[in-house]
């Protein structure tokens, strides 16, 4: 789960520097990268069966939120 986490963040942030999804909100955005890391991981093992979609979509709402909370962490606080 952290590393899915880590890798939510690292790819969300790089997608918003350096191409227009800038324009798609920060929480979708990372909740559908964490979907996407999420299905690859799950489909490299065992393939992505319809009874694994409601896990995948609470797993991937608990991977967006903790590479969110990690991003707000380490940035530094704004100041007025």
């Amino acid at each position: 789960m952290g590393g899915a986490a880590f890798a939510t963040a690292l790819v969300v942030h790089t997608v918003e520097e350096s191409t227009t999804l800038r324009r798609i909100p920060h929480l979708l955005l990372s909740w559908a990268v964490a979907m996407w890391i999420l299905a690859a991981a799950i489909g490299f093992q065992a393939g992505i069966h319809l009874s694994d979609l409601p896990l995948l979509v609470l797993n991937g709402l608990l991977v967006s939120a903790t590479s969110i909370g990690a991003r707000h962490a380490a940035l530094p606080k704004k100041k007025g």
